[in-house]
C-alpha cells in the first residue's frame, strides 16, 4: 500500500520531520510512500527551473495522490500545498484514510480535522495507525469520530 506523504519541508525542522515520518512508514511492512520532496523542491530551482517545473511537478503530485492508498498530512505548520493536499484527497477519495499528524499537540483547524480519518501526536500513534491501514483495519486508532470522511 502506498501512502502519500502531504508536508511542507523548506527548511531544516521541517525536512527532519518529513524524513522521521518517511522512516516510520518504512518501518510498517506492506506500506511504501511518495515523499513529493524527492522529485524537485520549487524554492531551491532557478526562476527559470521553476517556470519548466512547476506544472510537471504538481500533475506528478496528482498523480500519486491519485494512485496512493492513504496520506499522511503532516500539519505542524501552516503550509498552503499541504493543505491543498489534503482537501484535494478529501475531496477524490472520500473512502481513503486520511491522517493527520501534528506533534505537540491535536489543535488543528476545524476544515482540516474533519477532513481526517485519524489524527497521531506522537510517532508511536502514528505508527499504530498505519500498522492498522497496512492491516487495512476499521476503525483506525486514533480515529476521529466526528469526522465527515465516510468509510
Amino acid at each position: 500500500m502506498k501512502i502519500y506523504i502531504a508536508a511542507p519541508f523548506f527548511d531544516a525542522k521541517q525536512l527532519a520531520l518529513v524524513e522521521e515520518v518517511e522512516s516510520t512508514i518504512d518501518s510498517v511492512p506492506g506500506l511504501t510512500y511518495y515523499s513529493p520532496r524527492k522529485d524537485g523542491v520549487l524554492m531551491a530551482m532557478t526562476p527559470e527551473e521553476r517556470k519548466q517545473k512547476s506544472r510537471e511537478i504538481f500533475g506528478l503530485n496528482i498523480r500519486h495522490m491519485s494512485s496512493s492508498h492513504a496520506m499522511v498530512a503532516l500539519l505542524n505548520d501552516k503550509d498552503t500545498g499541504t493543505t491543498f493536499e489534503l482537501g484535494y484527497m478529501f475531496g477524490y477519495a472520500k473512502m481513503l484514510p486520511v491522517v493527520g499528524f501534528k506533534t505537540g499537540g491535536n489543535n488543528i483547524n476545524v476544515m482540516l480535522q474533519y477532513a481526517l480519518s485519524a489524527q497521531a501526536a506522537t510517532f508511536e500513534q502514528l505508527r499504530d495507525i498505519l500498522e492498522a491501514i497496512a492491516a487495512d483495519e476499521r476503525p483506525l486508532p486514533h480515529a476521529i469520530t466526528n469526522t465527515a470522511r465516510v468509510y
